[in-house]
Parts: C-alpha cells; structure tokens; sequence
C-alpha cells in the first residue's frame, strides 16, 4: 500500500511538471521557427572579392580538410558552395537568397542566385 502511494505521489509531481514545461517548450519551439523564417532572406549583393581556404574538421577517427568559399561585399562576407562560388564574377551585382544569422562570428550561406 506505501508503495503504491508513492508511486502516485511521483506520478502526479511528472504531470505537474510536464504541464508546467509543456508549453513554455512550444512557445520556445515557435519562437525558433519564427527567427529561422526571418534568417531566410533574398537580397541585392555586389562581389566586391571572393576567396577560398581549408578548414579542417577533427574526431576520434581522424581529420577532414575541405574547401570554404567566401564571397566578400560591402557589409559582410557571405559563404557559398563550389558551384555558386564559380558562377560569381568580382564586381557585379546579384539578387542571391541567403540562409542563416550574421553574429558572433557566423555567417550567412547564399543558397540560390535568382
């Protein structure tokens, strides 16, 4: 009979918290998805320099050196994949689609060229 009590008493403390953090969580799960929407931009770009270098990714099994493409503008350095980098030309504008924030030391990804 005790243990059964207890197990109640347990029981009722994870639905008084699941009904306390439940919707704090979907408000936090909006409130994401609401900054990621605004992280998807479409905006005029002028290629002021483009360059590339190696970053190396390390675990426990060993190392990976791939490329990274940076696209330099007025206000910022955007990052691209290999076959956007090549279809840039160095001072000419372009409408691109970006993905992602510009701070603490990120930065975009253009994803499309319109």
């Amino acid at each position: 009979m005790l243990m059964e009590c207890t197990q109640n008493d347990d029981f009722e403390r994870l639905v008084k918290i699941a009904k306390t953090f439940f919707p704090t969580l979907i408000v936090f799960i909006f409130t994401f998805y609401l900054f990621y929407r605004d992280s998807v931009d479409i905006l005029e770009f002028k290629v002021l320099n483009k360059y590339s270098d190696y970053a190396a990714h390390c675990t426990d099994m060993g190392c990976v050196e791939f490329d990274v493409f940076h696209i330099v503008g007025k206000n910022e350095t955007l990052i691209t994949t290999a076959d956007i980098y090549y279809q840039l030309e160095i001072d000419n504008n372009y409408i691109v689609g970006t993905k992602g924030w510009s701070f603490r030391g990120s930065s975009r990804t253009i994803t499309k060229i319109y």
